[in-house]
């Protein structure tokens, strides 16, 4: 590859990386990777021998593939990839063969469940007690079977970045109580150990409903599982704070930022519990091990799922549980939009200067304060030069600048970007530093005048606040 992005010469696994395979089978599978070839130019373009780089795909995502420049003179790279093969053959059966199967299920299943329904409701004919009995039992196999095709096809949505979220307010009392009133209609022997408890303080969430409805059945199914008896089962909320983020996230200036509000959603139960390797992997998706103290069948998809919809809010997931006494499964939810928009705008910024970091660019993070920064919208000398709040990636030669509140605006500056005429707090990302500790100096910058920033970088002054 050239300084320019063009390529000259490709191996065919090279070719289905950057999906530039010419061949007809290889347009009609399109199960290359995409991945983000300025990028790759820009790395070409640095001149220098890099080892190991992470890639990124055209979203912004991580592709698990690390690429070698070796300069080859003429302004010419060689750009070796290397990947897990193992991890990729798994990924491409998983998440591609299984999910065209599934796909191909779900019809017939649909049809079966019907004309099984009209069995069962005598519309076709009596049926005798042994009939009866065994046209139940299909219906249920037959559901379960439904369930976990629709669970491979919300897991292909969820890694695909297709799953559309309605989100909206929802009363948290409202939603629980009519959680555990469809249950006692389905399941009355588990609404019998089912207990309601919402705190005082526990309002609003804001969420998709019925995506969440999911989630939390989910779980209280696995607690009624794993609790045997006649254990209780308590389905819980509360308000929390920071407590809800990744340790990382937690250390962010939101007393700039805005201070992110949750709801916490428990399904905690008095059952057999996990021992500490079960609970290391409760999240792998078709491993069995979490599940290996009772028999059961299923894709092992549950928990998996549920993590990658909670992740989809925006949200947290967490398990924790002692063998012999008991699980709880924390979900927590922004409990309004803003908290949600705050967040999903931090990870975003988050992901794209790791981008930039694994290519070597040399970055800097920039908060920026403003009196006419409003929600989705930057003063128009701005534009010419940003753009705003974007999701993936940005691409090479755009300053990615997303809003935090209004007011208050945080962007990622390359080394040449235009300096915007505002208010700002700057900090240069050096090479060992984290997202976080960039964001803190970058706060700090923004709020400390420059004389006192100036005097305490001399040694035996000491700054003075008016």
């Amino acid at each position: 590859m050239d300084r320019h992005g063009h390529v000259h010469a490709a191996n065919p696994a090279a070719l289905r990386v950057l999906e530039l395979d010419p061949s007809p089978a290889a347009k009609r599978r399109r199960r290359g990777v995409a991945v983000d070839t300025g990028a790759l130019r820009e790395l070409v373009a640095r001149g220098g021998r890099l080892e190991g780089v992470p890639l990124a795909d055209r979203a912004g995502r991580a592709t698990g593939i690390r690429v070698d420049v070796m300069p080859m003179g003429d302004d010419r790279s060689l750009l070796i990839f290397r990947v897990r093969t193992e991890a990729l053959v798994r990924e491409l059966w998983t998440d591609d063969a299984v999910a065209t199967v599934a796909h191909e299920f779900r019809n017939p299943l649909t049809a079966m469940l019907s004309a099984l329904h009209i069995l069962g409701s005598g519309d076709a004919g009596a049926l005798a007690p042994g009939q009866q009995r065994f046209v139940d039992a299909v219906v249920r196999g037959v559901g379960r079977l439904s369930r976990i095709v629709d669970g491979y096809l919300d897991l292909g949505r969820v890694r695909a970045g297709a799953l559309a979220l309605k989100r909206g307010d929802e009363n948290v009392r409202a939603l629980l109580e009519t959680i555990a009133a469809d249950l006692a209609l389905c399941h009355p022997e588990l609404a019998e150990r089912l207990r309601v408890d919402v705190a005082e303080d526990a309002h609003g969430v804001f969420i998709d409903r019925d995506r969440v409805t999911q989630v939390l059945v989910n779980l209280l199914y696995n607690a009624a599982r794993f609790t045997p008896g006649a254990g209780t089962i308590t389905l819980r909320a509360s308000r929390a704070g920071r407590e809800a983020l990744d340790d990382s996230l937690r250390l962010l200036p939101f007393e700039i930022l805005g201070e992110p509000s949750f709801t916490c959603l428990e399904v905690e139960d008095e059952g057999i519990g996990m021992g500490a390797h079960a609970l290391t992997r409760v999240f792998d998706r078709y491993d069995e091990s979490a599940d290996s103290q009772q028999p059961g069948g299923g894709a092992h998809l549950g928990l998996h799922i549920a993590r990658s919809l909670v992740d989809a809010h925006d949200g947290r997931l967490r398990i924790d549980s002692r063998l012999g006494v008991g699980t709880t499964a924390s979900v927590y939810l922004p409990s309004d939009a803003a908290t949600a928009q705050l967040l999903s705008r931090l990870r975003a910024a988050e992901e794209a200067t790791h981008v930039a970091r694994a290519a070597h660019l040399n970055v800097a993070l920039l908060l920026l304060e403003d009196a006419a920064i409003a929600h989705d919208s930057l003063p128009a000398p701005w534009l010419p030069a940003c753009v705003i709040n974007p999701e993936p990636a940005p691409r090479a030669g755009e300053m990615p600048v997303w809003i935090m509140r209004d007011g208050l605006a945080l962007a990622l500056a390359r080394d040449g970007d235009a300096a915007l005429p505002v208010k700002t707090g700057t900090c240069r990302i050096e090479e060992n530093m984290t997202f976080a500790g960039a964001l803190r100096a970058a706060a700090r910058n923004l709020q400390e005048p420059k004389s006192n920033r100036a005097a305490r970088a001399v040694p035996g002054l000491e700054p003075v606040r008016d």
